[in-house]
């Protein structure tokens, strides 16, 4: 298929599915009543992916520089 096709369906497919969001809100509002009492786990959870996704963000950070190697023009005398 060409890439305009693909371009549509992804258009069409993020406007229903945007769609079908918005409707479910409405539906979350009545549930958050219920889901507060899971704030404590949600808290953890997000304290637990901050502590892997933050080193290992900088590890590939530092690996891609220290790749790179010297920056620095060799001078051919």
């Amino acid at each position: 298929m060409r890439s305009h096709v693909w371009m549509g369906i992804g258009l069409t497919a993020g406007v229903l599915l945007g769609l079908l969001a918005a409707a479910l809100a409405e539906a979350a509002i009545r549930i958050r009543g219920r889901a507060a009492r899971h704030r404590p786990v949600g808290t953890v959870f997000q304290n637990l992916l901050s502590m892997v996704a933050i080193p290992l963000v900088a590890t590939a950070l530092f690996a891609g520089l220290s790749k790179l190697g010297s920056c620095a023009p060799s001078a051919v005398w």
